[in-house]
């Protein structure tokens, strides 16, 4: 596998084997770890999703799925060893050394959470979220990795169109909520309708802007018609909204470049902004005309309470995973006890999540990382890539807001973060 794409001096080479060619093994890995972070047939057996467990974190009906569960042990091995390699060969890179701090203070949270051999567990794959993401910024251009995203979404959506068709149970959740044309929330083979939304938006703004995705006309055509229709059938509002705004951005940035630099400054600063101030404002009247509740599905109700479990322990937070833990000793049980019916995973917001876990020091250094990641427009050499790049991060930007995205485990969104934060650094051939 060579390293196609280095940064400037950068001359980190692995060896292709067993007759494999260099871009194969890339793309081969480039579509293992799409296809785990994308969250794609999580239900491999093609049962109904199963109710949600109370103090799981992530989704709980991946702990029972032995695929996902040895895919994500290979990814991780194989990016360790990616890692390792280039380590020996060219040393740490700037934005590596910047990540590692943080890496630690992850790992060490778990000593302060209330059960920390189990919140260790789930710093350690937050951490190896880091070494994936690292792997795949030596190894795979985001061409590369946009080709792989494009096709793992659009079959994946496919399959869910056509599942939706003969066997509706499979792929609508939640059947009490509305949805849009059917009665229920459509996830299709993903793991949460969120990901439906988010992933076929991602997916169509890559297959609108970047031919070389898809190259045949025709394909790529009915895989855009094909991730409109998955997008729409979500109902995901922000993912909507967010489309639109990159169709619409980058648009402008292509007919006016000398705009270019200021356009997305400003646009990602503002997304960023309205992710972390979101559950601090009152938008009651601005969310019907979403169509939505003025509680949001009833994020409000718990944003109001958030606050106080902050102030605990603000500083240093509960230790990742450690909030939501399911030990007799975490305060979980205070908050699950206000709601009867409602046993949230997490508090639907990656900002209040993230503080709540690491505190203002782990906020502080997530807000870092994300405009580190969303300042990769700026990276010249890459080209259009980085304009559909910054598009897709501004997207998961507008995703966080109602949504644990940002910083947790094995999720596309943070595996994204972070390689748009390693990526944004390098340089790449024309």
């Amino acid at each position: 596998m060579t390293a196609a794409y280095p940064a400037a001096g950068v001359k980190a080479r692995l060896q292709p084997g067993f007759g494999v060619s260099p871009q194969a093994m890339r793309f081969a890995f480039a579509l293992l770890v799409m296809f785990l972070a994308t969250s794609s047939f999580y239900g491999f057996s093609f049962r109904p999703k199963p109710p949600d467990i109370p103090g799981v974190a992530g989704d709980s009906e991946t702990r029972t799925d032995v695929v996902n569960m040895l895919g994500w042990l290979a990814s991780y091995g194989i990016a360790g060893l990616i890692v390792l390699y280039g380590l020996a060969r060219q040393g740490v890179e700037l934005r590596l050394a910047l990540l590692l701090p943080f890496a630690v203070f992850v790992l060490a949270s778990a000593t302060w959470a209330p059960a920390p051999w189990a919140s260790l567990v789930f710093c350690i794959m937050l951490v190896a979220n880091i070494v994936i993401a690292t792997a795949l910024a030596q190894q795979i251009h985001p061409r590369v990795l946009f080709r792989a995203f494009a096709l793992i979404v659009t079959f994946s959506v496919a399959i869910s169109l056509v599942l939706l068709v003969i066997n509706p149970a499979l792929v609508i959740s939640t059947a009490d909520r509305p949805g849009l044309l059917i009665d229920g929330e459509f996830a299709g083979v993903f793991s949460h309708k969120v990901h439906m939304g988010v992933n076929s938006a991602a997916a169509a703004m890559i297959l609108i802007f970047d031919r070389s995705a898809v190259r045949n006309r025709i394909l790529r055509v009915v895989g855009i018609l094909v991730c409109i229709a998955g997008l729409m059938l979500s109902n995901s509002a922000s993912a909507i909204v967010a489309l639109v705004l990159a169709v619409v951005l980058i648009s402008f940035a292509q007919a006016a470049p000398a705009w270019r630099t200021p356009l997305f400054s400003i646009v990602g600063a503002i997304t960023l902004g309205i992710s972390l101030l979101l559950p601090y404002v009152d938008i009651g009247s601005f969310a019907g005309l979403l169509g939505r509740t003025a509680t949001l599905t009833g994020r409000t109700d718990f944003w109001e309470v958030a606050p106080s479990y902050i102030l605990e322990r603000p500083w240093f937070g509960y230790g990742y995973g450690g909030f939501f833990d399911r030990d007799p000793y975490s305060r979980v049980w205070d908050l699950w006890s206000r709601a009867e019916y409602f046993f949230t995973p997490n508090f639907h917001n990656s900002a209040l999540d993230v503080t709540l876990l690491l505190g203002c020091v782990g906020l502080a250094a997530y807000v870092a990382i994300l405009a580190g990641a969303l300042s990769v427009f700026r990276n010249r050499t890459l080209g259009r890539t980085a304009d559909i790049l910054a598009c897709i991060l501004i997207l998961l930007t507008a995703s966080s807001a109602t949504d644990f995205q940002f910083m947790r485990h094995n999720c596309l969104a943070t595996v994204l973060m972070f390689y748009a934060f390693l990526v944004a650094g390098r340089r790449y051939p024309r």
